[in-house]
């Protein structure tokens, strides 16, 4: 007799279908109750773990490692308040709960007086009351200054530098400043850097540093590059090793830019970027600004700062700190319009004279500018 595929023949079988069966029926039954099937006792596993709110940070506020701040030092982000830093600051303010640093200057005179012997403690000294207060600082040395802001300013670069042959200038005020591209300058100037990173670079009390370039640290030979009788005095013939130009002048500047960038590896470093060049070459600024982004900087900084700031488009790439021009208690400019033009250019710090936080409205003004 011919069955039909599949159908058993004998008791046996019908044993075997049933038993198959109910196999199905109660692995039918354990799936339901557990969707996921059955989980071998051999890999258990373990609860999914819960990540407190607090602890969860934002991708924005990721900091490359190059220039990156440590983990536990606070700094404001780009959505969050500006950090209000007092400029020309006195250890009297550090108590001020509106300040969360103060900007600390000093020139390279003060701190090597004699090769090879650094005077730290002037440094920290100065930093005491600060840390003290649960403040931090921005720290900035100079090589270059000028007499009208006080005789060390004038005298900034350590008179043994000149005495070992480096060439300077000196201005119709008396300021001193060396021929910063002469390449002895350059060495020793680069020494005293990397000197100085390995003293402060990862102290958690200092939020950044400005980078020491020009004078007064920043991107220009002279403040007043306008002035037709200071550029005169950078391109006389005389001027050795060879006079100020352009390429000359960029070309010290990525130097010493790239020297902060190899030896500053935790605490952030801000270029000081102003008008730079004799005269006003605006497609010579703009290739440097991107020249130094290329190189590894990581934070701009105006000290330019006013009601009507115009900041270029490699702007937009970097970090921004924005230092008064001038204190409105002197100059009239609304402080209201300055603090709310640092907000628009999105500057993380914002540098206020020492005379604009001691007005007594000063808190009120800042609160209708902050988030």
């Amino acid at each position: 007799m011919n069955r039909p595929r599949g159908v058993p023949g004998s008791r046996a079988g019908w044993l075997v279908a049933g038993l198959a069966l109910a196999v199905a029926i109660v692995a039918v039954v354990l799936n339901a109750v557990n969707p996921g099937g059955p989980v071998p006792r051999s890999r258990p596993v373990p609860p999914r773990a819960r990540v407190p709110s607090h602890a969860r940070v934002p991708s924005h506020a990721r900091v490359p490692s190059r220039v990156g701040v440590p983990a536990h030092v606070r700094v404001p982000s780009h959505a969050s308040a500006m950090g209000v830093v007092e400029f020309d600051s006195t250890a009297a303010d550090a108590r001020d709960p509106v300040l969360a640093a103060a900007e600390l200057h000093f020139y390279w005179s003060q701190i090597e007086p004699r090769p090879g012997v650094f005077e730290w403690q002037r440094v920290d000294g100065a930093m005491r009351p600060w840390v003290a207060a649960g403040k931090q600082v921005v720290l900035r040395i100079s090589a270059a200054g000028d007499e009208s802001w006080s005789y060390r300013a004038g005298h900034a670069t350590p008179g043994w530098v000149y005495a070992a042959g480096v060439p300077h200038v000196t201005t119709s005020n008396g300021s001193v400043l060396p021929v910063y591209w002469d390449p002895p300058f350059e060495r020793a100037w680069g020494g005293f850097i990397a000197t100085m990173a390995r003293h402060y670079d990862g102290d958690p009390h200092i939020a950044y540093v400005e980078a020491g370039i020009g004078e007064g640290g920043e991107t220009l030979a002279e403040t007043e590059t306008s002035d037709p009788e200071r550029a005169q005095r950078w391109l006389a013939p005389d001027v050795k090793p060879v006079p100020w130009s352009v390429g000359t002048w960029a070309g010290y500047v990525e130097t010493i830019a790239g020297d902060y960038v190899r030896d500053w590896h935790r605490t952030p470093v801000a270029v000081m970027v102003d008008s730079t060049f004799f005269g006003g070459d605006h497609a010579a600024l703009v290739s440097l600004e991107r020249w130094l982004i290329d190189h590894g900087v990581r934070q701009f900084q105006t000290n330019g700062l006013t009601p009507d700031l115009v900041l270029m488009s490699p702007w937009r790439k970097v970090t921004v700190s924005a230092e008064e021009r001038n204190c409105s208690c002197t100059s009239g400019a609304s402080l209201g319009a300055t603090l709310a033009r640092a907000r628009a250019v999105h500057a993380r710090w914002v540098l206020v004279y020492a005379g604009d936080v001691d007005q007594r409205d000063f808190s009120r003004v800042l609160a209708k500018v902050q988030p």
